[in-house]
C-alpha cells in the first residue's frame, strides 16, 4: 500500500552564489559549515520536457571515417538513431584529423558530417577533442591552450549557423583521456581559452564543460578553484554505475551532488547535462536486455525529475575491442535491434512534453524504522493527463491503490490488464496514464530520503554464492585472501549473515555510496566471533579522484576471541576534502577463527 510521505527536503533558493571565494581557501571546517548551510536540493521543474532531452552517443563517424563504406555506415546508424526516437547525437570532432598540421585545415569530413546531420534534422553535440597531431600529451602550457583555442574558434566559426552546442573534451578527469595524468588546473586553463574563443566565434553558442567521468564533484570544485566555473554554459558528467541500477547507485543523489557542487561554485542555476550513461547487455541474453531497458527508463525518469536538461545514452550500437565485447548499444554488432530500442522509443513518446510535478513514495509499515520504502513513483502531467512512472526497489513488490481508471503499460508499451483498483508494482517500471489530472494524497515535491544508505544491509538477498550488493574483496581485485561465507540461520536480523575465516587479508566490500566533502557518516552494525584471532571489524572507507583511490577512513576496534553473542559496533567519520565516495568494508586480517557480520545501518548527517 502507498504510505505516508517521507521526510521533506527544502530548497535553499534564497542562498546566493558568492561562495566561490571560499573555494580558494577551503578546509574541512569550511566544508562542514557550507554543507550545513545547504539543505538537500529539490529540482522539480515546471518546464515541459523537450525532445532534445533525448540524445544518444550514436553515429560516431570519426571512429571509422577512413573506411571505404564510412558514409553508408553513418547513414545506417542515423536511421537507427531516428527509429529509436532520439533527436540529438553526441560525437567526436578530432583535432588531430581536422588540423593535421599547424594552421592547415582539413574540413572534408566535418563538412560532410554537418550537412549529413542537417539533412536528417538531428541536433548536434560535437566533442572538441583530443590532442593535436603534433602533441604527445594533453594541453599543459599556455601555448597548448592557445593552439586549442584557435582550433575551437575555427570550428565554431565555420559551423555556427548550424551547431549551437560544443563540449570541451571528454572525461579529462581520468588518465584514459588526459595524458599523462588528470590535472584540473591544466584543463581549466584550456577551458577558459576555449570558452573565450567559442564565444568570440559565436556569442550565442553553448559551451559544455567538465565532461567528467562519474559524478566527480571534486573535479567540478577544482575547476571552480582554478576560476573555471563561469567559463561554461552547461556542466556535463557521466554517472556510470559501479553498483547495479539507478536506484542502487543512488542516481538522484549523484545529480544532487553535482548541483550542490555547482551552487558552491557560484553557478546554482547552470544546466546539468548527462552526456554519457548506460548499461551493457547482449542480444542473446534476454534477461540482460530487459535489465538494460529497465535501467534506461529509470535513468531518464530520475534525470527528468531531478531537473537534468539533456541526457545522451551510451550507446547506439555494440562493438568489439579485440576479443572484448562491448554491449552498451541499443543494437547488436550486426545491426539487430534489442528490445531496449523499443523501450527508448516508448519512453520518448511518454515523456516528451510532460512536466514533472512530484514523487509518490511506496512504503509499508516496519517495526524497526516505522516504515520501509519499497519504491517510488514519479508523477508528470501532460495535456490534462497525469502520467505516473513507477517501480519497486530491486527485488521488492509493492501494492498501489489506483485513484481512478488508468491505461497501464510496461516499458515496451504492452498493455497490462487490471483486476480491481489495486496494482502490483515490481522492479520493472510501469506507465500509468490517467486521462485527467489526478491528485495523489501521498505525493510530495521533495524526493523521499533514504533511511539506510546501504544496499542489502542485512544480507537477506543472496545471488548465487554472494550477498547482493557486496563484493568478495575489493571490486577491482585484492583483499580476498581468506574464506568467505554466507551463513544461513543464527543471524541477528532475518535469516542470513556473512562471515570471514582463515584470513590473511580479506574483506566484504559494499556498493559505493555517493558523498560530499565535509559530510558526516555513521555506521552501526553487529558482529560476533568464534575463536577469532588477528584484526576483525568494520571500516568506513572514503574514496576519490581518478580511479577512486583510497583516502582512508575510521575502523572499529578489533574484536577477537569468542563473543557471547552479537556485539554492536558504531563508527563515525567525516568525508575528507578530496573524497566523494563512501564504501563499507567488513574486514578480517590474520584470523584463524570465524567472524560474522549482520544488521548494518549507514546514515548521513
Amino acid at each position: 500500500m502507498v504510505g505516508a510521505n517521507l521526510s521533506a527536503e527544502s530548497d535553499p533558493s534564497r542562498l546566493e552564489g558568492s561562495l566561490i571565494l571560499l573555494l580558494h581557501r577551503f578546509r574541512r571546517s569550511v566544508w562542514v559549515g557550507l554543507l550545513l548551510l545547504f539543505p538537500v536540493l529539490s529540482a522539480a521543474s515546471p518546464k515541459p520536457i523537450s525532445p532534445t532531452f533525448f540524445g544518444i552517443n550514436g553515429v560516431g563517424y570519426f571512429h571509422y571515417l577512413t573506411a571505404p563504406d564510412a558514409h553508408t555506415t553513418a547513414r545506417r546508424k542515423m536511421r537507427w538513431l531516428k527509429q529509436a526516437g532520439a533527436s540529438s547525437d553526441r560525437f567526436d570532432f578530432w583535432w588531430g584529423v581536422m588540423e593535421p598540421d599547424k594552421g592547415k585545415w582539413n574540413w572534408k569530413d566535418s563538412d560532410w558530417l554537418i550537412n549529413f546531420y542537417r539533412r536528417n534534422k538531428i541536433r548536434m553535440l560535437p566533442i572538441l577533442c583530443y590532442n593535436a597531431a603534433w602533441m604527445k600529451k594533453s594541453p599543459s602550457t599556455s601555448v597548448d591552450d592557445a593552439e586549442y583555442a584557435q582550433f575551437v574558434y575555427q570550428v565554431v566559426r565555420r559551423y555556427r549557423k548550424w551547431v549551437r552546442d560544443w563540449e570541451i573534451w571528454n572525461e579529462p578527469n581520468i588518465p584514459t583521456f588526459w595524458k599523462p595524468q588528470p590535472n584540473a588546473a591544466a584543463y581549466t586553463a584550456m577551458l577558459k581559452a576555449a570558452y573565450q574563443a567559442a564565444h568570440r566565434a559565436d556569442p550565442h553558442c553553448v559551451v559544455v564543460g567538465a565532461a567528467a567521468n562519474e559524478a566527480d564533484v571534486n573535479w567540478l570544485l577544482d575547476i571552480a578553484k582554478n576560476g573555471g566555473a563561469r567559463t561554461m554554459d552547461a556542466v556535463s558528467f557521466h554517472p556510470y554505475s559501479m553498483s547495479d541500477g539507478p536506484d542502487q547507485m543512488d542516481l538522484a543523489r549523484q545529480i544532487e551532488d553535482v548541483r550542490l557542487a555547482m551552487k558552491l561554485s557560484g553557478r546554482a542555476h547552470i544546466p546539468l547535462w548527462i552526456t554519457e550513461m548506460g548499461w551493457t547487455s547482449s542480444i542473446g541474453d534476454p534477461a540482460s536486455v530487459n535489465r538494460q531497458s529497465r535501467y534506461l527508463v529509470e535513468s531518464y525518469t530520475i534525470a527528468a525529475a531531478e531537473g537534468v536538461q539533456r541526457l545522451f545514452w551510451f550507446a547506439l550500437q555494440d562493438w568489439g575491442e579485440g576479443k572484448t565485447f562491448q554491449g552498451w548499444g541499443l543494437y547488436s554488432p550486426n545491426g539487430r535491434p534489442k528490445q531496449t530500442t523499443i523501450a527508448y522509443r516508448r519512453l520518448v513518446h511518454q515523456l516528451t512534453g510532460a512536466r514533472f510535478v512530484g514523487y509518490l513514495p511506496l512504503n509499508r509499515k516496519s517495526k524497526a524504522n516505522g516504515f520501509e520504502r519499497l519504491g517510488t513513483g514519479y508523477v508528470f502531467t501532460r495535456r490534462h493527463h497525469t502520467l505516473l512512472i513507477v517501480w519497486a526497489r530491486n527485488g521488492r513488490t509493492a501494492k498501489l491503490n489506483l485513484p481512478g481508471p488508468a491505461y497501464v503499460a510496461n516499458i515496451y508499451g504492452n498493455p497490462i490488464s487490471l483486476k480491481g483498483h489495486t496494482l502490483s508494482i515490481t522492479d520493472s517500471p510501469l506507465y500509468l496514464d490517467f486521462n485527467r489530472l489526478i491528485h495523489f494524497k501521498q505525493m510530495t515535491v521533495q524526493r523521499p530520503l533514504r533511511r539506510n544508505l546501504l544496499v542489502n544491509p542485512s544480507f537477506e538477498r543472496v545471488d548465487g554464492e554472494n550477498p547482493y550488493g557486496w563484493h568478495r574483496g575489493v571490486f577491482y581485485g585484492g583483499n580476498d585472501k581468506g574464506t568467505f561465507s554466507v551463513i544461513k540461520g543464527g543471524a541477528r536480523e532475518g535469516r542470513t549473515s556473512v562471515g570471514l575465516s582463515k584470513t590473511t587479508d580479506a574483506l566484504w566490500e559494499s556498493y559505493p555510496v555517493p558523498a560530499m566533502p565535509g559530510e558526516k557518516y555513521t555506521l552501526t552494525g553487529y558482529l560476533k566471533t568464534d575463536h577469532a584471532t588477528g584484526a576483525n571489524g568494520m571500516q568506513i572507507l572514503f574514496l576519490g579522484g581518478p580511479g577512486w583511490s583510497w583516502k582512508g577512513g575510521p575502523e572499529s576496534k578489533s574484536v577477537d576471541g569468542t563473543t557471547s553473542g552479537w556485539v554492536k559496533v558504531t563508527i563515525t567519520g567525516t568525508v575528507p576534502a578530496d573524497a566523494d565516495v563512501v564504501r563499507i568494508n567488513l574486514f578480517s586480517r590474520n584470523n584463524t577463527g570465524l567472524v560474522q557480520y549482520d544488521g548494518l545501518t549507514l546514515t548521513r548527517k
